[in-house]
């Protein structure tokens, strides 16, 4: 039972040394100061003051310091972090866990497993002392006690020994305000602010949080206060705004605390948790409270996520607010600071509005978001809300550094090479495109080719690459932006590119001039530019027909894949190739378990041939099938989950196949497409550069079969 007692408040904490955590943590500076453990309660009520004759209160002692760190020594055992309060308490931090501790009649309380801890303050110990001590009886030589919370002007600006008038420089003055929470802001520009910390003790001021201010001073003297600004010779010099107190301590209105091992929160009591928004694990936290009217709709919701990740998807999420930004006219992201780091925010939408910050914490490999729906509705409370937020994450020593932006990056360099495969000998060839083509999305992006054109689609933009023997030269209006994204490009002779995304949106583009058209589906079209096949999953496969009057749409015959009534091989359909004389058809052959093959009909419906086993452990098995070729000796298959290139004869036997790597001299790429070009087939590729910085597309020609 002894130790039960002693490990009650280690369980979490005694378990490696504390790590670092954000210098801008809040420190609740009524919390400062030494606590004694005055009670424990094994579960039945009774609150026992010593067990085993030994007294808790000197047993276990607790020491919050202003500056943020604690210090608990429990039977002999010391035990360091860092502490912050929270909406009910305060919580100790060390190693990642967070131990949580409820402030109640003056006491912090903690349970765990049943059994649940007092902690009182300590009282002063009266000074023992001869005749010195009381000739100085009622003198002091302290700092007397400075108010620091509340509102602040600045009224100058001194360097090298010069005051300023503050106006010279700011000319919309720099406010700030220090909440009795030790929470606060600073308003630098109209455009920047900056989320701080603050702690107080002997009447000196520390602050944290602030990317500008530093090394606050207390002037007695002339009641200001002056801090650093940027550099250590320029000081600018606030002024107290007497009769305007800062905001009240918002803990009595955030009662409800969310802990987990990355983040800690605080909402109003009638706000609720939203279970499908909250997970726990090892590298993704995440958490959603909503606040309701009487019906239960969602009047507003706060969400807050931070996972240990590649810097890609918060890069690309920058890049979409910003795209909101251009829209709307400003053209720039806002900034400030929320729990100590640094935030990119936008608030966006139309019927319903949404404001979204976006962090990255590159020594951590960290991405942090935080999204609030209809924040209008909640404006007396967000700012709470948000001040509450403190992030606690590991970093490694060393730091860890993200790879460059992809404008500062190294292009990926392949090695193609030749091998004899199936009795031929299969060449690759890289055709480099100058400038590097980076998509948005590295898995929706498709090729074709119209005579010495090569088409490349990278979701919303269009490439127009001339090729000139290895080389592809941009066109002068390439890349074109289509607007919407997209995913498919089917050729026709005549010049014209179908483009389709599988969903309600089609273009045809040709000479520079792009029409829109719908289509349920992808599409796939005869060389000839007359006809084409539209598929979609299980849905049955439709013939179109482009006539004069629009378009004629008719049942191929793969119809009703999903039904009992299905006609033809197919559960769903993944890919259709039509060429000069045959239609190729990837997909799930429902005759066998789940297996991925091909089958060739004639234009007229009829099957010929098929392609790929039944037995995934065979050579020949299709994982799924990113493109097919056919050229003078059957036909080329890029498969997009074994990573291959796969030959068959048109009858469908199996003739042999090559790694990616192995024959374009790639590291792991993405299999995108694959058409046929005068000389064999060209195939598109996603590839991570070898610095990390981008995913470009690569384009090879294959030759030899």
């Amino acid at each position: 039972m002894m130790k039960k007692i002693a490990s009650l408040v280690c369980v979490l904490l005694l378990l490696l040394t504390v790590v670092s955590v954000p210098t801008a943590l809040a420190t609740g500076v009524d919390y400062s100061g030494a606590w004694n453990c005055m009670y424990v309660d094994f579960g039945d009520g009774v609150l026992l003051s010593e067990y085993q004759g030994m007294n808790l209160q000197e047993m276990m002692q607790l020491q919050l310091n202003s500056d943020g760190s604690f210090e608990l020594n429990s039977f002999g055992e010391v035990i360091t972090g860092v502490w912050q309060p929270t909406g009910a308490g305060i919580a100790l931090i060390a190693e990642g866990e967070v131990v949580a501790f409820s402030y109640e009649d003056d006491m912090l309380v903690n349970t765990d497993e049943g059994i649940t801890m007092y902690f009182a303050r300590a009282e002063e110990t009266p000074q023992q002392g001869g005749l010195s001590a009381l000739m100085n009886l009622g003198q002091t030589n302290e700092t007397p006690d400075v108010e620091f919370a509340g509102n602040w002007n600045c009224i100058s600006y001194e360097a090298s020994g010069v005051s300023y008038d503050i106006s010279m420089f700011f000319p919309d003055g720099i406010t700030m305000t220090l909440n009795p929470d030790g929470t606060g802001s600073v308003q630098i520009t109209a455009e920047y602010a900056e989320t701080i910390t603050w702690a107080a003790a002997d009447g000196e001021l520390t602050i944290d949080g602030s990317y500008v201010l530093f090394d606050p001073v207390w002037d007695a003297d002339t009641d200001t206060l002056s801090l650093c600004y940027a550099v250590d010779i320029i000081r600018i010099v606030f002024e107290k705004v007497e009769g305007n107190t800062a905001a009240p301590d918002a803990s009595a209105a955030l009662p409800q605390v969310y802990t987990c091992d990355f983040f800690t929160v605080t909402f109003p009591e009638d706000w609720e948790q939203d279970e499908f928004f909250t997970y726990n694990w090892d590298t993704y936290y995440s958490v959603q409270y909503n606040l309701s009217d009487a019906s239960g709709s969602t009047l507003s919701s706060v969400h807050i996520s931070v996972s240990i990740e590649e810097v890609d998807d918060y890069r690309s999420r920058i890049d979409e607010l910003l795209e909101y930004a251009t829209e709307d006219g400003s053209g720039a992201l806002d900034e400030g600071m929320i729990g100590g780091v640094m935030f990119r925010s936008k608030t966006y939408g139309d019927y319903w509005i949404y404001t979204e910050y976006c962090a990255r914490v590159p020594e951590a490999s960290v991405t942090i978001y935080v999204a609030i729906s209809e924040p209008e509705n909640i404006p007396d409370v967000l700012p709470d809300i948000l001040n509450s937020i403190s992030f606690t994450y590991p970093i490694p020593d060393p730091p860890l550094e993200d790879p460059p932006l992809p404008e500062d990056g190294v292009p990926y360099q392949p090695s193609p090479t030749a091998f004899n495969v199936g009795g031929y000998d299969l060449q690759a060839e890289w055709l480099t495109t100058g400038a590097s083509i980076i998509p948005k999305n590295e898995y929706d992006d498709s090729i074709a080719a119209i005579d010495d054109t090569v088409y490349v689609l990278a979701s919303e933009k269009l490439y127009a690459l001339e090729r000139s023997g290895a080389t592809l030269a941009a066109a002068p209006d390439s890349p074109v932006a289509l607007g919407d994204a997209y995913s498919l490009l089917s050729a026709a002779w005549d010049g014209t590119l179908y483009i389709t995304n599988g969903f309600y949106s089609a273009i045809a583009y040709k000479d520079g001039t792009a029409e829109e058209f719908d289509m349920d589906g992808y599409l796939a079209m005869h060389p000839e530019g007359n006809w084409g096949l539209c598929y979609w999953s299980s849905y049955t496969v439709k013939k179109i027909t482009f006539t004069p009057d629009g378009i004629a749409t008719k049942d191929w015959i793969l119809k009703d894949l999903s039904e009992d009534t299905r006609q033809g091989r197919f559960s769903s359909v993944s890919h259709i190739q039509i060429t000069p004389d045959y239609i190729f058809v990837g997909g799930v052959d429902s005759a066998t378990e789940y297996a991925t093959r091909i089958a060739m009909y004639d234009l007229d419906g009829n099957e010929l041939a098929v392609f790929g086993s039944e037995d995934w452990s065979d050579y020949s098995a299709i994982g799924s099938v990113a493109g097919i070729a056919q050229t003078n000796n059957g036909i080329l298959v890029m498969d997009g989950y074994n990573e291959d290139i796969k030959l068959f004869a048109l009858d469908g036997s199996f003739l042999g196949l090559i790694g990616c790597d192995e024959l374009l001299g790639t590291d792991n790429p993405w299999p995108l497409g694959l058409t046929a070009s005068e000389n064999g087939a060209l195939a598109l590729l996603a590839q991570k550069r070898e610095d990390g910085s981008a995913i470009e597309l690569l384009v090879f020609e294959l030759t030899g079969f």
